[in-house]
């Protein structure tokens, strides 16, 4: 049984998810954590800014979009929106910024 994190805003405190505390790298800029369909969301939104994933990385080849907290709109990760096949399992799956 892994442990339930209460994630916030680095900028203004404010809840933004709850999540297993069982997070992985999946960049040298971004991680997730690990049982992604167990993510609740809170006050986060996308930008529908899309770009390509970050190259020799994880999502190399990804297209994603920036997410912020919906209080203070600072920008807080990524979220997958669109991968090839063999990368299917980050589709949909956001991905924080380390602090």
């Amino acid at each position: 049984m892994s442990t339930q994190v209460n994630c916030h805003c680095v900028r203004c405190n404010h809840k933004l998810c709850t999540s297993a505390n069982s997070w992985m790298p999946v960049s040298n800029v971004h991680s997730t954590y690990e049982d992604s369909k167990k993510f609740i969301e809170y006050q986060i939104e996308t930008l529908w800014n899309i770009r390509e994933g970050l190259p020799d990385s994880q999502l190399e080849g990804c297209f994603v979009n920036p997410v912020r907290c919906r209080i203070c709109r600072a920008t807080i990760g990524v979220r997958c929106v669109d991968a090839p096949e063999g990368k299917a399992q980050f589709r949909y799956v956001t991905y924080f910024k380390y602090l």
